[in-house]
């Protein structure tokens, strides 16, 4: 299925679901509140939700001198992933790598700062790599409004994640993971075995959790490692994705 087909399948089909259970609940009055309740949520998709992300990971903006030295990387590798601006936001708190598409050919990044003090200059060229390839073929709309509708529904997490994950098999998601993967590795010409380590080593890092903020699990580029059964899930395993780029698990 076509991006753009996904994405107004997955619109029409909330504003359908919401119109519905309104209508069901309280008749017309509900119809109207629910259609109300569609347009806000368009509204935070595409003006609010990349605020709400900013507030929630309480991360600030690099611009000027970057102590990590990443924003020279993103430029000079952005436009190989057709990006033309690439917004670079860190944070203290602890969460995993996570990529934001803009609509504008913009992609905003958030990385936790102590992730990127425990790579090498070589890993921190591969990650961005990694970054942007995610960036690229992530789902735009349909990332975006999975996450926010789910960061809403938080206190249901138990009952909410088992659907949320049935919808994100449904529309591909997992398969965006191994794709991202092998784009990043063939356009930095690294070799399997060195962004297989990387991808390794970035899972197992202390600062790779999203416990504090389950709806990044939308955005993030890395796998959770130990899952619970009402977690969100849908992304492919370490081991799996390792293997998509090495044919092996490389385990410890």
């Amino acid at each position: 299925m076509k991006t753009l087909t996904q994405v107004w399948l997955i619109c029409a089909t909330s504003c359908f679901l919401f119109l519905i259970l309104g209508f069901q609940l309280a008749g017309r009055l509900g119809l109207l509140v629910s259609f109300l309740l569609c347009l806000v949520l368009l509204y935070l998709i595409f003006h609010k939700g990349l605020k709400i992300f900013i507030e929630r990971t309480r991360a600030q903006e690099i611009i000027g001198n970057d102590p990590h030295k990443l924003t020279g990387l993103f430029k000079q590798h952005a436009l190989a992933y057709g990006f033309r601006k690439v917004r670079l936001y860190v944070t203290d708190r602890p969460t995993p790598p996570l990529v934001w598409p803009e609509f504008s050919n913009q992609l905003v990044v958030f990385l936790n700062a102590q992730t990127l003090e425990q790579l090498t200059a070589k890993e921190k060229t591969l990650f961005v790599h990694l970054l942007l390839s995610h960036g690229f073929l992530h789902s735009k709309l349909i990332r975006k409004t999975m996450g926010l509708i789910y960061i809403s529904l938080a206190p249901f997490e138990k009952l909410s994640a088992p659907l949320f994950n049935l919808v994100a098999y449904s529309l591909g998601l997992s398969k965006e993971i191994y794709k991202s993967d092998l784009k990043a590795l063939s356009v930095s010409q690294a070799s399997n075995f060195e962004f297989g380590l990387l991808l390794h080593k970035l899972h197992y890092l202390q600062t790779h959790t999203d416990k504090i903020f389950e709806g990044t699990y939308f955005f993030s580029i890395l796998s959770k490692t130990n899952p619970k059964l009402y977690n969100l899930k849908f992304h492919p395993n370490v081991t799996s994705r390792e293997k998509n780029l090495l044919g092996y698990s490389v385990g410890l």
